[in-house]
Order: structure tokens, then C-alpha cells, then sequence
């Protein structure tokens, strides 16, 4: 909410068939990459104990390695509070 200066209330989690429309993957694989329209990619700000994450790669049974700073860089992405 504080990353889009808006009250928490306003924050909803997409639906299966929203995430699908808006990033062409289905729940449990979207990847970070191939989205057919710019979104914001936001990392928990935990994730930066990590030189290693695996990411999505399009289903839930694909997963690839990134190094961390590789991955912020290459989509653009950007550490929030969004785990609790």
C-alpha cells in the first residue's frame, strides 16, 4: 500500500483469472519475464539475505535460479514490505 501511496484497504490480491490476464501466466508460475505489458515486479525486502532466488518460469512445475541483483535488474524490480 505504501509503495502506491494508497490505504491498506485498497489492496486486494488478483483473482486466478485476473493474474492470468495480466501477466499471461497461470497461478503458481508467473514469471518475473515475458509479461505482455510492463508491470511492477516487487520483491519482499527479505529476499535480500539471499545471492540466489528461483523464480516461476511459466508453470507451476518450472523453476529457474537468478541471482538476486541479476533479477532486480533485469525486470526493473524493486524491494517492498510486503511479507509480514
Amino acid at each position: 500500500a505504501a509503495r502506491f501511496g494508497v490505504g491498506r484497504k485498497q489492496i486486494k490480491l488478483a483473482n486466478a483469472e485476473q493474474v492470468l490476464a495480466l501477466t499471461g501466466y497461470p497461478v503458481g508460475g508467473v514469471s518475473p519475464f515475458g509479461l505482455p505489458a510492463p508491470l511492477p515486479v516487487l520483491l519482499d525486502a527479505s529476499f535480500q539475505r539471499f545471492d540466489v532466488v528461483w523464480v516461476a518460469a511459466g508453470t507451476a512445475s518450472a523453476i529457474c535460479p537468478i541471482p538476486l541483483d541479476d533479477l532486480i535488474r533485469y525486470v526493473n524490480g524493486e524491494y517492498a514490505a510486503i511479507a509480514s
